[in-house]
């Protein structure tokens, strides 16, 4: 809170005195400049953004056309569109139990049991994660040699 009754803070052009000073037109001006920067911070993060996916996407896709033998994410789980450790078109968010993109916890092909109705904590059935009486998550049953999205990037 500001205490002293003169000038205290210049930011921009606007010059805050304590609080009963501050006019109506000095709180429109920077709410409009308030408001165009995070405008503009927000679209030049889009852009990196779609630039980021956009290269990812095609390395995948080189990878996926070339002759060359996939990588894996564990045994027998080649990196696709499905299971991408970078976000995919497909799925905006990585799956709560792997972290890689393209498919959700019911479809994690990167675990060895099927999660459909059953807690993604304690991996049991009759409850699900938000209801779940145990507090620490139970080591999640990776197929073998699973490797972290972390070591593709």
């Amino acid at each position: 809170m500001i205490e002293n009754s003169n000038l205290d803070t210049t930011t921009n052009d606007f010059i805050f005195l304590n609080n009963s000073q501050i006019n109506n037109s000095q709180i429109n001006n920077f709410s409009q400049i308030y408001i165009h920067t995070i405008d503009n911070i927000t679209s030049q993060f889009k852009i990196l953004l779609s630039t980021i996916t956009t290269s990812h996407n095609n390395t995948l896709t080189s990878i996926l056309n070339s002759n060359q033998t996939l990588p894996e994410s564990s045994e027998n789980v080649p990196l696709s569109n499905k299971n991408s450790p970078w976000p995919v078109s497909s799925h905006g968010s990585p799956c709560h139990l792997c972290h890689y993109y393209g498919h959700g916890t019911s479809t994690c092909s990167n675990i060895t049991e099927n999660v459909t109705n059953k807690c993604i904590r304690c991996f049991q059935e009759n409850h699900l994660s938000g209801n779940c009486p145990q507090k620490e998550q139970s080591p999640i049953p990776f197929k073998k040699n699973y490797k972290s999205p972390s070591k593709f990037l």
